[in-house]
């Protein structure tokens, strides 16, 4: 649970503000599409509302999440499409799918008919890219890589590019370990969320805004100066 922030250290006050102030600009806090409803104090969400336990443990992290966010922004770097697809490989991988990063996944440009190749385990289903891309999001996070895979993110993105898509994979895997060491250890199974999805697209419902959760590098309220 988000602690209440008149418990929170007078030093890490700022550290408490900004993880919040960054949950909020999002728009988790209204329930957007794959989100539930945040109430007032709990703005934070259940992941960054126990992290903020530890105020800057919470800040660095976010922070470093918004970095990653914006990749999709610059040339030289990976898609907003290639970083959602790390959450929907990985999430699949490690046993904890986040029904709103599918959908996040979807609203940015990753097929459908990918996502249920990874869920239903159709790995034939996927063009070669996002089979290669699958590949490498995996043996990371088995500490399996091989010099073909390095090559092959290194070829996609150059220098630069490969090592933050590479680090981007390293952060998603601490935040999934720690949300199943704080929340749950299960999500929904792989069958649920691939006719959870089907249904959704089929019902014409409204995906989310692909630019909602491209922050800027350090949250502003809106008209500050």
């Amino acid at each position: 649970i988000q602690p209440d922030r008149n418990s929170v250290r007078p030093e890490e006050l700022k550290a408490y503000d900004r993880v919040v102030g960054r949950q909020t600009f999002y728009g988790y806090s209204k329930g957007t599409p794959g989100y539930d409803f945040r109430p007032k104090g709990q703005e934070a969400g259940p992941y960054f509302g126990v992290l903020l336990n530890a105020p800057l443990v919470a800040d660095h992290l976010s922070e470093l999440g918004v970095y990653y966010r914006t990749r999709g922004e610059f040339p030289g770097s990976f898609s907003h499409a290639d970083r959602e697809w790390v959450d929907i490989v990985l999430g699949e991988h490690l046993g904890f799918n986040m029904w709103g990063h599918i959908l996040d996944g979807v609203a940015v440009g990753v097929r459908p008919e990918a996502v249920y190749a990874v869920l239903e385990h159709r790995e034939g289903d996927l063009t070669e890219d996002e089979r290669q891309m699958a590949q490498y999001i995996r043996r990371l996070a088995d500490g399996a890589l091989e010099a073909s895979d390095w090559d092959f993110v290194q070829t996609k993105y150059g220098t630069r590019g490969a090592v933050e898509y590479s680090a981007w994979i390293a952060h998603l895997i601490t935040t999934i370990r720690l949300i199943q060491a704080f929340l749950a250890n299960h999500s929904d199974s792989n069958e649920v969320l691939a006719a959870r999805l089907r249904k959704f697209i089929t019902d014409g419902e409204q995906l989310p805004d692909p630019k909602a959760r491209v922050p800027k590098m350090e949250y502003e309220e809106p008209g500050a100066r």
